[in-house]
């Protein structure tokens, strides 16, 4: 859907974000019918994952993320863990 009105004076602004949205139509590099089958073979299997990362730009960015979560971990975790109260007992619900 596009809007039947244009406002010129907007389009520095609308005109990028158009061309992103529109310029690649049917050039994204991912296949919808390979998509669909791994979505299949997710949903048929035994242990299907909790999360289903489809295409090598989402996998490449979900890595710099745990990257960057592993990192941080690494370096405030301590400090995280440092902020328990001594002799609390911790308990999952429903427990």
């Amino acid at each position: 859907m596009r809007p039947e009105r244009r406002l010129e004076a907007y389009r520095a602004v609308i005109d990028p974000v158009e061309n992103y949205l529109y310029g690649g139509d049917g050039q994204q590099p991912g296949d919808p019918r390979k998509a669909a089958a791994a979505m299949v073979v997710a949903v048929e299997s035994s242990e299907p994952p909790f999360r289903l990362i489809l295409g090598s730009d989402a996998i490449e960015l979900l890595e710099r993320k745990k990257a960057a979560l592993d990192s941080d971990l690494a370096r405030w975790g301590q400090v995280g863990i440092e902020t328990r109260v001594e002799g609390a007992n911790f308990r999952t619900i429903g427990s």
